[in-house]
C-alpha cells in the first residue's frame, strides 16, 4: 500500500493503526441524546407545526388561499421552532447534558 505524501514526515506513520485503535477503545458519555435534541427534535417540531398550522388555517379559519397558508404556516413554524430550541437549551443547561 502506497502511503500518502502527508504521512512521509510523520513520526507515527508506521503506528497510525495503533493510535486509532487506542482512540476507539476510549469510553465516554453517549452523544445520542445530544444529537437527537440538537438535530432531530427541532426538525420534528418544525414539520409538525407546519402541518398543524396549515390544517388549522384551512379547516378552522377557512383560509383557502394557498400562498397565505404557506407563508403563515412557515412563519409560525419558525417561531415555534425557535421557542422550542430555547426551551431545549434551558433544559439542557439545567440537566448539564
Amino acid at each position: 500500500m502506497e502511503q500518502q505524501k502527508s504521512c512521509e514526515n510523520c513520526s507515527t506513520k508506521n503506528s497510525c493503526q495503533d493510535v486509532y485503535c487506542e482512540i476507539g477503545k476510549k469510553k465516554g458519555p453517549s452523544i445520542v441524546i445530544k444529537a437527537v435534541t440538537a438535530l432531530l427534535l427541532p426538525m420534528l417540531v418544525f414539520i409538525a407545526t407546519l402541518v398543524a398550522t396549515e390544517k388549522i388555517l384551512k379547516t378552522q379559519l377557512n383560509i383557502e388561499n394557498k400562498e397565505i397558508q404557506t407563508i403563515v404556516a412557515f412563519l409560525a413554524a419558525i417561531v415555534v421552532t425557535a421557542i422550542a430550541v430555547v426551551i431545549i437549551k434551558v433544559i439542557n443547561k439545567k440537566m448539564k447534558i
